[in-house]
């Protein structure tokens, strides 16, 4: 499982954790009303651009480096930072964009007025070099159908 989809899963699996917990009214597959705000260790004001090698002896805070800003990340909901996983390259590395999200949602004229963002649940697609075929869509499609994953409440 790449970054991408280990990110979608997590996330995933927040929105059905809340849902059941809270009793919350949201398809397993639309968007939810969940907004959470978080800090990544790249950017918590604590780590740092070293100037020299990183001294296993020491904290960073021991360490010479300019000082990453703290930099919290407010979402309005799971459903919008899954759509940001599935897009940003900062907190993922490589992957394939194709998989994270519905065309309509991006660079494609929309009739939507309220702008909700949706994704289609791809179970198959084709690939250009081979016309016609329909192969396996991997990524985040898998983690829309863990809704057989399920919670024991605390």
């Amino acid at each position: 499982m790449t970054s991408k989809e280990n990110g979608k899963t997590v996330f995933q699996m927040m929105r059905l954790y809340y849902k059941q917990r809270d009793g919350l009214m949201f398809e397993d597959d639309a968007p939810d009303t969940i907004p959470f705000q978080m800090i990544s260790d790249e950017l918590n004001g604590i780590n740092r651009d070293l100037h020299q090698p990183y001294d296993r002896t020491k904290s960073i805070q021991e360490q010479g480096g300019i000082v990453r800003t703290l930099r919290p990340r407010t979402f309005r909901s799971i459903w919008e930072a899954t759509f940001e996983n599935g897009v940003s390259r900062v907190w993922l590395g490589f992957h394939w964009r194709f998989d994270a999200f519905a065309a309509k949602d991006v660079l494609v004229p929309s009739s939507n007025p309220d702008k909700e963002l949706s994704y289609s649940l791809p179970d198959v697609g084709s690939q250009e070099d081979r016309p016609g075929q329909l192969f396996p869509v991997g990524g985040v499609p898998w983690a829309f159908k863990s809704r057989r994953i399920s919670f024991i409440p605390d």
